[in-house]
């Protein structure tokens, strides 16, 4: 490239040049671009020295840093396996020691029967001499004790076991699986509850309580066949309120049946306001 005058900006430049692109604007423009193009791989160069040498003294501390991390890691390493090592050794010997006791125990009862022997046995040496016959006697005692421990022990033993083998009332059982469902166990709610159902002589107020906690917590398990039988036997039940209830989760398990359900709730003669309630629901399952 070269101006109208002749000279080419990118080739030499000598002193009348530089005279030349005082007054030529081309050549000014391009002499300007290039200036500052070195400036900049000036800077750019100088940027580069500059990382350089930082990314060489970082890596120099870091070098030097090594063996400093090294050691702290390896102490906190030892650190924690001496005393993991220390709370295994406390625990082994925490459980050897106890069974120590319990032997020293066991000795001391063992030793103390050969005791009592000797001291049984030391008596009839001395009138030996005399008699054999009164030797005889307290030998046939002390196994007479020894028999009479054990005949008392069955029966204090085998008293508390009838009470504690009595089967629980109804009144119980509702409570234990009040209990269980307060606890998420549905399962064990549900067989609680049914054993107060066919619990023999329940009182029938219970008795249709537990029918609806049953059917209640089958239904919520997702089975909605099992429990429309007892669901039925409630809404025709004497206990309007009970009934109403059970009017609602049966609407759950049949849904296409809830015209016949609130015709056959109201067929019990429920009181005013349930009653009302009751025609309003059968009136919206007619829509």
């Amino acid at each position: 490239m070269s101006c109208v005058a002749g000279f080419d900006p990118f080739g030499e430049r000598d002193a009348a040049f530089f005279a030349h692109a005082h007054n030529c604007g081309e050549c000014a423009r391009v002499l300007s671009v290039l200036e500052a193009g070195a400036r900049v791989w000036k800077e750019e160069a100088t940027s580069d020295a500059a990382r350089a040498v930082f990314r060489e003294r970082r890596l120099a501390r870091t070098r030097a840093l090594r063996p400093a991390r090294a050691a702290v890691l390896s102490a906190v390493v030892f650190l924690v396996l001496g005393a993991a090592t220390a709370w295994a050794f406390e625990r082994i010997a925490a459980r050897w020691n106890a069974p120590a006791v319990a032997s020293q125990d066991g000795a001391v009862t063992r030793a103390a029967p050969p005791a009592t022997t000797t001291a049984v046995a030391t008596p009839p040496e001395e009138p030996s001499s005399k008699v054999s016959a009164p030797p005889e006697e307290p030998l046939v005692a002390a196994p007479s004790a020894t028999d009479r421990v054990p005949a008392v022990v069955p029966p204090a033993a085998s008293t508390p076991r009838p009470g504690v083998a009595a089967s629980p009332t109804p009144l119980e059982l509702w409570e234990r699986g009040v209990v269980r469902l307060d606890e998420g166990d549905r399962t064990g709610a549900a067989a609680l509850f049914r054993r107060v159902i066919d619990a023999p002589n329940v009182d029938l107020h219970l008795q249709r309580r537990a029918m609806f906690r049953w059917s209640q917590v089958v239904l919520a398990t997702g089975d909605s066949v099992a429990p429309r039988a007892t669901l039925w036997q409630l809404v025709r039940g004497p206990d309007a309120t009970i009934g109403f209830d059970a009017a609602l989760l049966l609407e759950r398990c049949a849904p296409d049946d809830r015209p016949r359900i609130w015709d056959t709730y109201l067929a019990g003669a429920p009181p005013e306001a349930l009653r009302a309630e009751a025609i309003a629901r059968r009136n919206a399952a007619l829509r």
